[in-house]
């Protein structure tokens, strides 16, 4: 399927916002959209707007979500994919931060009602918003 032929095209940044005791940052998504994805287990960050740099979109993102200020990112992984249920184009860019003021308390958005600093061998306990492709990805970056 040739691009021009889809319907929407949609650009997605999430972060791994890694601690100092080498934990990574989940959140649990709210129902604030009423689309069937509350309770599962997601990481901070979302769309890309159209003609932003998705650098300035993974830090505005996280801000708006968490309440947190990354002053480095660095980029792990890029996938794309079709939407499982749109004739859309999903690009997915993936950054990890080590790089934040680990003293800032974290404020949650209306987008998540819990946070949880984890272990990537604690992953598998957890039912996550991202492909298997993706949190395998997340485990081998947390690895090295």
């Amino acid at each position: 399927m040739a691009i021009e032929n889809l319907k929407k095209l949609y650009f997605i940044a999430k972060c791994v916002l890694i601690n100092n005791e080498n934990k990574f940052l989940i959140l649990k998504r709210s129902n604030y959209k009423n689309n069937g994805t509350a309770d599962i287990w997601d990481l901070p960050g979302g769309n890309v707007d159209l003609y932003e740099d998705v650098n300035i979109a993974i830090k505005r993102e996280v801000e708006e979500e968490i309440n947190i200020k990354l002053n480095k990112t660095e980029v792990f992984a890029v996938d794309s994919r079709k939407h499982a249920k749109q004739d859309a184009q999903v690009i997915f860019t993936m950054f990890s931060s080590k790089d934040f003021d680990k003293n800032q308390e974290i404020k949650l958005s209306e987008e998540h009602t819990e946070y949880k600093w984890i272990l990537f061998e604690e992953m598998d306990n957890y039912n996550f918003y991202l492909t298997e492709k993706r949190v395998d990805a997340i485990k081998n970056y947390l690895k090295e």
